[in-house]
């Protein structure tokens, strides 16, 4: 049975998330049903991760098993079914034993924060008001880099046995108007970019002094950690494969 690998894009904002629900608006739900309508078969598709509500992606990847040989035109063909907040970058046949979410060796996400008025942040950035102490902010995440447990930043009631991550990537680009925080690693716990950004931005407003953030990752304690950041500002950026 043929095999076909999906990049997509999403704006997160009239979602409840990647994952199937009943009775709510879901990318994978609509992603699903326009398959479903053109191949004229149930389809299934898994992704790459399940970004929550809200939550956008650049390069979210899926894939899904199908008995019929797709012509070349059936990516544009979906296209032309979805809705305007998903968008197919690149439809490809796989082989058979890729997994969109097993294969995966790294994800990049990105967390867009606004400081500055801006008609176009509504919705894709979180809009702060504070000055932040860029100095503690950069000392505090060059603190993420390396394997570590972050158990202390993952939400309460989805810790795995093993929440050791490989943050290979974490720094911050900063603008007139708004900052950038992009991170990498081999994988992420639940809700683990938003708190770790609440985070930075509580040390930035001097809640805590920089080498807090060690404190959170050696006490493995999500209370010790801040509030997590909303989820307008994150994106899931690329899921790399060998």
């Amino acid at each position: 049975m043929p095999r076909y690998k999906l990049t997509v894009e999403y704006h997160g904002a009239r979602f409840a998330g990647w994952q199937v629900q009943p009775g709510t608006r879901t990318v994978q739900g609509q992603i699903e049903k326009c398959l479903r309508w053109l191949v004229q078969s149930d389809i299934r598709i898994t992704g790459a991760g399940r970004t929550d509500a809200g939550v956008h992606a650049l390069g979210q990847v899926a894939h899904f098993d199908t008995e019929m040989v797709l012509p070349l035109d059936f990516g544009p063909r979906l296209n032309a079914a979805l809705p305007d907040d998903i968008c197919v970058l690149q439809l490809e046949d796989c082989a058979p034993d890729f997994h969109a979410r097993y294969s995966a060796v790294r994800k990049t996400y990105r967390y867009r924060l606004a400081y500055r008025p801006s008609a176009f942040a509504a919705g894709l950035a979180w809009r702060i008001a504070d000055e932040l102490d860029w100095s503690a902010v950069e000392t505090a995440t060059a603190l993420l880099i390396g394997k570590n447990d972050f158990a202390g930043f993952c939400r309460v009631g989805s810790l795995k046995d093993d929440c050791t991550c490989d943050v290979t990537t974490a720094f911050w680009q900063r603008g007139e108007r708004e900052a950038c925080f992009e991170i990498a690693a081999n994988r992420f716990l639940h809700r683990m970019v938003r708190l770790i950004v609440g985070t930075l931005v509580d040390i930035g407003r001097h809640r805590w002094p920089p080498g807090h953030l060690r404190e959170i990752l050696s006490a493995g304690d999500v209370r010790l950690a801040g509030q997590a950041a909303p989820p307008e500002g994150l994106y899931l950026v690329r899921v790399e494969y060998p």
